[in-house]
């Protein structure tokens, strides 16, 4: 599990892996690693992490890890997410370390590294619940639907209980839907639940059977999630602001469905952060192996990124290693790593841009 990005644990040989002919399952690497977010900043606030020599600007939804350096300028002010969700607020500093407690971290991402498994086309892919643990106990079910296919089969098995429903979908609908059947037996807490959907030539287990199994939350963790949602009620917090680090509490929990919803309603939103919003949207999508998904997701936040008057360098590379990592074209992700190395060069972090444009040497 590891914070999003900045300091992604992956070698760059892995990621140049992801370039090669896949293998059947995918590899998934994870690391634990709590962050602090930025929230606001007027005026010029920048920060530097230690393999830097440069300062990049910073902006919503940064993330902070506890070793950086924060650089608030004359006039400037920030309000920040501590780790453990408590708000916190400075004005003009020198570079320093943020000063947030040492207390429980709330917010870690439990950031799975896709390696690309075998892509099986006209294959109706699971779209929500998918993986990870679940909140709600009878979920509505969504896939993507096949090419000039209308009827479907959705089966859910939970051990205790098993139900299957024939659906059919509307003519040129992308995608299908089931609401959750009235009639049946609610997920239970702490169980797991796998679902499949059938189509005309294969099952959604075909195109990734690690994915098709969720995970209802039990009671101790449903109520450790309501504990600290209860720390994001302060009037500090806009609407919005709640609305996203509730999305990176949840995915922290691995509640990647639940944050998908949210952060999808919030993308729509008029003046949302969209770089942000965007780009955890991304990684919610390649933690559960929706590639497509998620490379749409990391080309919306790069092109946001790059719209903007002061660049957020590390953002842009580490949404550039986010599309090498889910691209299936070889040329692409090679060009993407290039770019991200270029882009670490610049902030003075020659051994990460050496690694990406040298891998393997």
């Amino acid at each position: 599990m590891t914070a999003r990005w900045p300091t992604i644990a992956l070698a760059s040989s892995l990621l140049l892996a992801s370039c090669q002919p896949p293998s059947p399952t995918p590899h998934v690497t994870a690391v634990l690693n709590p962050f602090h977010l930025l929230l606001h900043a007027k005026g010029s606030v920048a920060l530097r992490k230690p393999a830097w020599t440069a300062y990049s600007p910073i902006s919503f939804g940064a993330a902070i890890a506890a070793e950086d350096l924060v650089r608030i300028g004359a006039g400037a002010s920030i309000t920040v997410a501590c780790a453990d969700l408590s708000i916190l607020t400075l004005s003009d500093s020198a570079p320093a370390p943020l000063p947030c407690p040492d207390g429980d971290a709330l917010v870690v991402h439990p950031r799975e590294l896709l390696m690309r498994g075998a892509v099986v086309h006209d294959c109706p892919a699971l779209l929500f619940p998918r993986a990870g643990n679940l909140r709600d106990p009878r979920p509505e079910i969504r896939w993507a639907a096949i090419e000039a296919t209308r009827d479907y089969k959705v089966a859910l098995d939970a051990g205790a209980f098993h139900w299957e429903r024939d659906t059919q979908i509307g003519p040129g609908a992308s995608e299908g839907r089931l609401p959750y059947p009235a009639g049946e037996a609610p997920l239970p807490l702490d169980g797991e639940a796998a679902i499949v959907i059938s189509g005309a030539l294969h099952s959604s287990r075909a195109c990734s059977p690690q994915r098709s199994v969720v995970h209802r939350l039990s009671a101790q963790e449903q109520a450790a999630v309501e504990r600290a949602e209860l720390r994001l009620q302060t009037p500090q917090l806009s609407p919005t602001e709640v609305e996203f680090l509730r999305a990176n509490l949840w995915v922290s929990h691995e509640m990647y469905s639940d944050a998908i919803a949210l952060l999808e309603r919030l993308a729509r939103k008029p003046g949302a952060p969209r770089e942000a919003v965007e780009r955890l949207l991304g990684e919610c999508y390649e933690a559960i192996e929706l590639p497509e998904r998620a490379a749409e997701a990391y080309r919306a936040a790069l092109a946001e990124s790059q719209s903007q008057a002061a660049s957020d360098l590390e953002a842009q590379a580490a949404l550039n290693l986010g599309l090498a990592r889910v691209s299936e074209q070889a040329d692409e992700s090679r060009s993407r790593m290039l770019t991200a190395s270029e882009l670490y060069r610049r902030l003075g972090d020659t051994k990460r841009a050496d690694d990406l444009a040298h891998p393997g040497s």
